[in-house]
């Protein structure tokens, strides 16, 4: 743990700190800064100043060391603005290169984030942080992405790829518009009409290649805004139109092609797996589904089912001798029991029994 916080120290030596202690507190090591700045410049006037206002300490997140995680308390001090003229009275040192205005985590603990997020999203990014040691939330994730577009220089698009999307399907469309070079999302507006396109064409003059799909909108919005621009159709639609054209052609050919494939001869190089031998697991699958069709094989279950016929009667007989069954109801019984109404001797109520050739099933009824 010493050798992190060397390290720790000789980062905050750049920003003019210097750590006095370090302890552990709520799960976090706590990491003391005090401040070795005697003077610092004003921000407005760029006078320097030496005559000390106040002081106090700013937290900041930093990134785990040897999996503990790290907040620096870092003081920072403010001073009195010598100038006059200048509206400002007091002003705080400048640690910008170690963290931003008003910010709660370091530079390099904000980078990881938005290397996360540009990854994986918010929700995304959040559980991963989490695993890491960087305690966060999916909106701060995503502030830092939209803080680092706004500060990050702003890139000439040359080759776009323009294209509509579904907002709702069927209802209401979007235009999105990306950078092939970069190969990444530039814009995304409501409305697909030729009159947006095209303002947001004449608002990036650097444009030379535009590829686009089929859609009148987007080729009179290049026609009016960027004549000079050329215009190619991308490749899905490139594939898209060749599928098409093969079609209507194959559809346009069909009785040449069915007269020419009556004039091939199929061979065992043709056949490819066909024209292969079975093998011994294949066989023994095919000749359990012969036999299950043959004749046989029916005159064999037509054998079981007469065992079960038998059985039951042989059933129907005991019941007889031991219960009393109607002898009337035996004898109206042929070959499968249809229903048979049973009563007891000496018993108010009686059951009746339904019984398939299969099994039996019973439900007791009022007499």
């Amino acid at each position: 743990m010493t050798s992190g916080i060397g390290v720790i120290d000789r980062v905050l030596a750049r920003v003019g700190k210097h750590v006095v202690g370090c302890v552990e507190q709520r799960g976090f090591l706590v990491a003391r800064a005090s401040s070795t700045v005697r003077a610092a410049p004003c921000p407005t006037c760029r006078c320097w100043s030496g005559r000390l206002h106040g002081s106090y300490f700013r937290q900041l997140a930093e990134r785990p060391v040897l999996n503990e995680r790290v907040l620096l308390s870092v003081e920072t001090r403010r001073f009195k603005c010598l100038n006059k003229d200048c509206h400002r009275r007091t002003f705080a040192e400048d640690i910008h290169s170690l963290a931003g205005r008003h910010q709660r985590r370091t530079r390099s603990h904000a980078k990881a984030l938005h290397a996360l997020g540009h990854a994986l999203g918010g929700e995304a990014a959040t559980r991963l942080a989490a695993e890491l040691g960087l305690s966060t939330s999916a909106d701060t994730v995503l502030r830092e992405l939209r803080r680092s577009a706004v500060t990050r220089r702003k890139h000439l698009p040359r080759i776009v790829g323009i294209d509509d999307w579904a907002i709702a399907k069927g209802h209401n469309y979007g235009t999105i518009v990306v950078d092939l070079e970069r190969r990444q999302p530039i814009e995304v507006f409501a409305g697909r009409e030729a009159t947006a396109v095209a303002d947001w064409m004449r608002a990036n003059p650097s444009i030379r290649v535009i590829a686009r799909d089929r859609a009148g909108a987007y080729s009179e919005a290049a026609d009016s805004a960027l004549p000079a621009a050329t215009q190619v159709s991308d490749r899905w639609h490139l594939l898209c139109n060749l599928r098409d054209n093969v079609e209507r052609m194959l559809q346009r050919m069909g009785p040449q092609l069915r007269r020419a494939a009556q004039r091939v001869t199929v061979g065992s190089v043709a056949l490819g797996r066909q024209g292969m031998p079975r093998s011994a697991a294949l066989r023994d699958w095919q000749r359990l589904s012969d036999e299950r069709r043959a004749p046989g094989a029916w005159r064999c279950t037509r054998g079981l089912e007469q065992q079960r016929v038998e059985l039951w009667r042989q059933i129907a007989h005991d019941l007889h001798d031991s219960i009393g069954v109607e002898s009337q109801r035996l004898r109206e019984h042929s070959g499968c029991p249809v229903r048979q109404r049973l009563h007891a001797k000496d018993s108010s109520r009686s059951w009746t029994g339904t019984s398939p050739p299969c099994g039996t099933s019973c439900r007791m009824s009022p007499a």
